[in-house]
């Protein structure tokens, strides 16, 4: 875990990213000393909220198949395959390119940034969807101020900043407050479904008498099945499972499976049932006598006995 000393901020860059016809880009855009510690209080907001760069940080891991709410407290390891993301790919960048005319075409901009840096020279880089920065220029006009004891409309160009950020990057994790903020800048749904087809093979290694192969192309066509094998690939107690435990917790739950040359498979209909179990979404309850029920879980947690 990285830490950064956020009380002792020396260094302190904003700037935006625009998207548009021809993708995404990145621009510093110069502010002053007000916007700068507007800026700081925003990191140590974010961070206090999440309890991050402390000793005793204990954060949920993020799970791309969770249902999380609009705060959470989560932390995300940075490894190789996230290279090419736009959070990794900004906090790594050299020289990025100054440009104070960026506002100037606010539709364009996805989300703004700050890249911070203590006494020790370690970085931090601060990310929010730029939603309520936008919002406010679109009221233009109907904005007031009060000036020499009269009020008068606001006629410039406005934007507010928020109270804190949506997640932090660090050389080697990222901290997530809100969910949908992360998701939405980082292209998240897109990246998984890129990746659904070989996380999909790459799970029938593991899993060798469950047909995957069979499953690769209704993957890459569902997005809420594309987070479930994304979730179901990191887990790393696969090999464990057994084909009739599989078996059994189907015919519990209510999933139909059949078998093609000794693997089993979901039959058509059922592939979003057989990988919310897989995921441990889906499970019975027999709380009745012979009335036994079947539930599926949007968000779960492993609770400890």
């Amino acid at each position: 875990m990285s830490f950064v000393d956020i009380q002792n901020i020396v260094s302190v860059q904003f700037g935006v990213c625009l998207s548009n016809e021809g993708g995404d880009s990145c621009f510093l855009v110069p502010v002053d000393v007000t916007v700068q510690d507007a800026l700081r209080q925003m990191l140590r907001h974010t961070a206090d909220q999440l309890g991050c760069f402390v000793n005793v940080a204990d954060l949920q891991a993020y799970e791309p198949a969770e249902k999380y709410g609009s705060i959470e407290k989560l932390r995300y390891p940075i490894e190789g395959g996230d290279a090419n993301t736009a959070a990794v790919l900004l906090f790594n960048a050299q020289n990025l390119p100054t440009d104070q005319n960026a506002l100037n075409n606010p539709s364009e901009i996805e989300f703004y940034f700050a890249l911070f840096r203590d006494r020790e020279q370690r970085k931090v880089l601060a990310i929010r969807r730029a939603a309520q920065f936008k919002g406010v220029l679109k009221a233009k006009g109907r904005l007031i101020w009060w000036l020499d004891d009269t009020m008068k409309v606001v006629e410039d160009d406005v934007f507010k900043l928020d109270q804190d950020f949506d997640y932090l990057v660090t050389d080697d994790e990222m901290y997530i407050l809100r969910p949908s903020g992360f998701e939405y800048t980082v292209h998240l749904d897109e990246r998984i479904l890129a990746k659904a087809t070989q996380n999909t093979h790459e799970l029938q290694q593991v899993i060798p008498f469950v047909a995957f192969e069979g499953l690769a192309g209704y993957v890459s066509d569902h997005k809420r099945a594309a987070r479930l094998v994304a979730a179901i690939r990191s887990r790393s107690d696969l090999a464990a499972i057994s084909k009739d435990s599989l078996e059994a917790e189907c015919d519990q739950t209510g999933v139909q499976t059949e078998e093609v040359d000794g693997k089993l498979r979901p039959v058509d209909g059922q592939e979003l049932r057989f990988l919310m179990l897989l995921d441990r979404r889906r499970y019975n309850v027999s709380l009745i006598p012979d009335s036994p029920e079947t539930y599926e879980a949007a968000s779960r947690r492993q609770v400890q006995r």
